[in-house]
């Protein structure tokens, strides 16, 4: 795994694995996918626009997967 600097961006399509905590989890989770969004936002926490990326995840189904 090879980790960004603050000045990298990523290219579209580019194969990414995410981590982190997924809300109300108290558990890390790691998802692996292909990054097909990239767009500007303001967090106003910290009064900054930042890069968001959205990745595209294949989950795998079984029987008994209802609903994720």
């Amino acid at each position: 795994m090879e980790l960004l600097k603050p000045q990298e961006m990523l290219a579209m399509q580019s194969r990414v694995q995410v981590m982190g905590f997924p809300i109300g989890g108290d558990y890390l989770s790691i998802t692996e996918g292909v990054l097909s969004r990239i767009e500007v936002v303001d967090y106003s926490h910290s009064r900054r626009s930042c890069p968001r990326l959205s990745n595209k995840t294949a989950f795998p189904y079984t029987e008994s997967d209802e609903e994720l």
